[in-house]
Parts: C-alpha cells; structure tokens; sequence
C-alpha cells in the first residue's frame, strides 16, 4: 500500500525499500518491430535501453501507482502512430479474466471502438507533449490531443493521470492508475487479495521515422517492444489472458 504520493515524475515520495522490477521480454518475431540494436540477455545494463517498474496501490483512493524508469541514451517522440516514438503502454484487467475478442473487433473500427468493447484497459503515454500516438477520435467522438490516453476511450473519464520527467539518460513515468471491471461505469474495488490482469511495455524509438507505417521502417531503425510479461500471442488488447497478474498486498 502507497499513499500520499504526488504525480509528478519526481520519485522522491517514493520509499527507497520498494522493489524494482525489471522489463526484460522482447518481442522478436513481429514485423512491426525489431530488437532494436539491443539483445535480450542485455537488457539489464545495456545504456541504449534498460527498464525496471515500482508498483504500489492506494486503498482509499482505489488507485494504482506505478513508476516506469526507463534508461536510454535516445529519447525519440512522435505522434503520426505507434512506431515512431518511445512510449510506455499499461495494460490492466480488473477482472482478472481470460476474455478474448475477435480482432476484427477493433481492426478497421479504430474511430468508433469504444474502451468497453476490449477485454483490458490500455494506457498510452510519451515522454513528450500530446498528442499520443495522433489519436484525436474514438468512440465517435473527437478527442483532444493529451497524455496519456485511454486507447479507445476518454481518459477524462477516468482519474488516471501520468507525469514524466528526464534526467540525464533515465526518463521517469509516474502513474496514478484507475482499474476497471468494466469501464467506465464498473471500477474496480482495489482491496488487498485483490488480483488484476497487469502488464507493462516501454517501447524505445532511436531515430525518427521516415515512413507512415512500422513495416516500412528499415528494420534497424525499428523500435523495440520490451514487455514484463513474457510470451507474445498478438495484440495484447485481444486477450486479458496474455498480461501477467497484479496482487494487491495488505501492507
């Protein structure tokens, strides 16, 4: 349990004894990314990229926080898409569910989705000022250029909130994170036992995209999509099954 915490990229409110946790799953075999110039097995120490995450939760105000600290020696925002900026995606699952939706759910209705329709919360943000990944409609509805975002969704509609801040080499995510059973009329009562589908992603961009899609991209020049949860069985959206779980302790 965490509380007092203030979001705003400075982790100084943070006790020195919470655990880190390392980000170290590569995705290798999608043509939409690439290692990047990084191995796996270097992505403990390597200065090019190396990710840890501190998560705690708050009782009172059911709210998750996390702090994503990323080390990389190249920090490259965009807004055009997916593929051309480094960014940090959270995906949670209230239910804790193996839910799974077919993919043309999403695929080709990116402007009417709604958040509701998929099986997780995804949470999108970039070290840098919005808009986030160019999003400016879903749901039908136009939305304004912010970050983070809900992907399909209104995060305003939440109280989810992200700050960042960079020092040197090392870029700072701060998360208060709210959690759905179904958004946004069901969230989610964090008590401790509590289990909840848990996943986070930084995705590192070195150079700046010179095409309009990931496949286009020279393959060194690709990001990399490095994950907590091991194992890739596609979009992770499409099934609360492929994230790792979240248990809510009691102290």
């Amino acid at each position: 349990m965490l509380t007092g915490i203030i979001i705003d990229g400075d982790l100084s409110d943070w006790p020195d004894t919470i655990e880190l946790h390392p980000i170290r799953n590569m995705l290798d075999n999608d043509l939409n990314y690439s290692k990047n110039g990084v191995e796996e097995d270097e992505l403990a120490t390597s200065p090019d990229l190396s990710a840890v995450f501190s998560v705690a939760y708050d009782p009172d105000d059911d709210l998750i926080y996390l702090a994503v600290i990323v080390r990389d020696d190249r920090v490259v925002v965009g807004h055009k898409g997916y593929w051309d900026t480094d960014a940090v995606e959270i995906y949670l699952d209230g239910l804790f569910s193996n839910t799974t939706i077919p993919v043309d759910v999403v695929f080709g209705r990116n402007d009417v989705v709604d958040a509701s329709e998929v099986p997780m919360e995804q949470y999108l943000g970039v070290p840098g000022e919005g808009p986030v990944y160019g999003i400016t409609r879903t749901s039908g509805e136009d939305r304004d250029p912010v970050n983070p975002i809900l992907n399909w969704g209104d995060i305003a509609k939440t109280r989810t909130r992200m700050e960042y801040h960079r020092d040197g080499d090392v870029t700072v995510y701060e998360w208060a994170l709210q959690v759905f059973d179904r958004y946004p009329d069901r969230p989610t009562d964090l008590v401790p036992g509590k289990r909840i589908g848990f996943d986070v992603v930084v995705v590192d961009k070195d150079v700046p995209a010179i095409t309009d899609s990931a496949e286009a991209e020279p393959e060194h020049a690709r990001s990399a999509w490095v994950s907590w949860c091991p194992g890739y069985s596609g979009p992770r959206f499409l099934n609360a099954g492929s994230i790792g779980e979240l248990v809510l302790g009691s102290d």
